[in-house]
């Protein structure tokens, strides 16, 4: 099945558009994805896009795991794949599900695009605080195209240093939990505790989803906790959590001298 059929399927009182995956990697990109023989049964992936409810077909499923990758996110980027990784000394691609579902329907996106600031308003700014680069660059592009500044820091150390240290117009903090130096829940704890950042809204971003972690987020003062990667959820309480008005810079009244600046940059 190509890409840009237009196909559906129907189950349990709901419609699907179906996208289909070989079709698609080998149509839209210069990766070559061999396609297999008409299969008896195909599974259904299903994943949201655009606040819709989208099945990506595939012929056979290998296996299902959670792993921690290291991504690379150059060699093998081009449309629908966002990086490679080697497992069992396998490479791998890693399907990128909802610009599959933009290069099929475009106009869905265009619809679904969020007006974060008005047309002589400066962009408003987000700390994004993340160690893995890859996650780092996937979320920085994400909130750049949703009309966002983006600072981001490789831990919570250097979000804490750029914070607390520079003058700077951040409204709000996401970060994952898992990093060196200083977790996510310390740094969320700093800032709440401070007496000018106190009420910047925190979003915890990571893969640790149990009961335990959620509370320990709420415990440390988080005002939100979202999986990693799931867009339009993290959109939804970006939107939410985001303040009306951009406030003046905070300022504790001094700038890290130039040589000894943090690290943190807008990238």
């Amino acid at each position: 099945m190509n890409l840009l059929d237009r196909s559906s399927l129907g189950m349990s009182n709901s419609t699907w558009l179906t996208l289909g995956l070989v079709g698609a990697l080998g149509a839209a990109t210069s990766v070559r994805a061999a396609g297999s023989a008409a299969a008896d049964r195909y599974y259904v992936i299903v994943l949201r896009a655009a606040g819709r409810e989208v099945g990506l077909l595939v012929a056979e499923l290998d296996d299902i795991r959670q792993l921690a990758l290291d991504v690379d996110p150059l060699t093998f980027r081009e449309r629908g794949i966002s990086g490679g990784f080697v497992l069992n000394e396998t490479t791998m691609r890693l399907v990128d599900t909802v610009e599959l579902a933009q290069m099929a329907h475009p106009e869905w996106f265009e619809k679904a695009a969020v007006q974060v600031k008005e047309d002589d308003e400066a962009a408003p700014t987000i700390l994004l605080a993340e160690d893995s680069s890859f996650f780092r660059q996937q979320l920085t592009k994400f909130f750049e195209d949703q009309g966002f500044d983006v600072v981001g820091c490789e831990d919570g150390q250097l979000a804490w240093d750029y914070l607390s240290t520079e003058e700077h117009n951040v409204l709000m903090v996401i970060t994952d939990i898992e990093m060196p130096n200083m977790n996510g829940f310390e740094l969320c704890r700093r800032i709440k505790q401070d007496e000018l950042l106190g009420k910047l809204p925190v979003i915890a971003l990571t893969s640790l989803t149990t009961e335990a972690d959620v509370k320990r987020g709420r415990e440390a003062g988080m005002d939100d906790y979202q999986v990693k990667l799931d867009r339009e959820q993290i959109m939804t309480v970006v939107n939410r959590l985001l303040p009306q008005k951009p406030k003046k810079p905070r300022s504790r009244g001094r700038r890290a001298a130039a040589e000894t600046a943090s690290p943190c940059v807008s990238v």
